[in-house]
């Protein structure tokens, strides 16, 4: 996630963020941390209020690790074709593996 400061600088915040999980292809998804090669804007001066909102790479990505915990345990096989084909449409959320994370 990116925001921008009062003089116009764009960077990075540094948003620490867990998540309670009892599948662990969900728990693998989500593990991530931010190598530190790049400086972090404070979230002060209401840009906290952005903050609010999961990015949208990280909700691919949260859906990502479900969807393996539901093809690891076969329990895709079990749900309704309906369900299933809108599940298929998950895409990767390779874009959540970008420089700033790894």
């Amino acid at each position: 996630m990116t925001t921008t400061t009062n003089n116009g600088t764009t960077g990075y915040v540094f948003k620490p963020t867990c998540f309670m999980t009892n599948s662990r292809k969900a728990f693998f998804s989500l593990d991530k941390q931010c190598n530190g090669r790049h400086t972090h804007i404070p979230l002060m001066d209401g840009r906290a209020k952005q903050a609010e909102v999961y990015p949208t790479d990280l909700c691919e990505h949260i859906c990502k690790g479900i969807r393996e915990q539901l093809d690891h345990d076969l329990l895709m096989q079990r749900m309704p074709q309906k369900l299933v084909g809108s599940l298929d449409s998950i895409k990767p959320a390779d874009k959540y593996n970008s420089p700033e994370l790894v």
